[in-house]
């Protein structure tokens, strides 16, 4: 498992289980997580929308050996 948590480092971490995942012959969970907030003014289109960035940020630092499936837990 890897966390994209924003901090400098995340990219080569997720980078690095991504690489080492298939040698291993595993798969690898990608995780983003955030506080819930809703927001009055955010509708749920906006609030799927912020979760797509997330999803597109781990496309970005993993590349083709992300399968996206994404859970979204409150």
């Amino acid at each position: 498992m890897a966390g994209a948590d924003g901090f400098h480092e995340s990219p080569a971490a997720a980078q690095w289980a991504a690489r080492e995942a298939p040698r291993r012959d595993l798969s690898l969970p990608l995780v983003h997580a955030w506080r819930w907030r809703p927001r009055s003014s955010a509708s749920e289109t906006v609030q799927r929308q912020w979760v797509r960035r997330g999803q597109d940020a781990g496309a970005e630092v993993t590349g083709d050996q992300l399968r996206r499936r994404t859970t979204a837990r409150r």
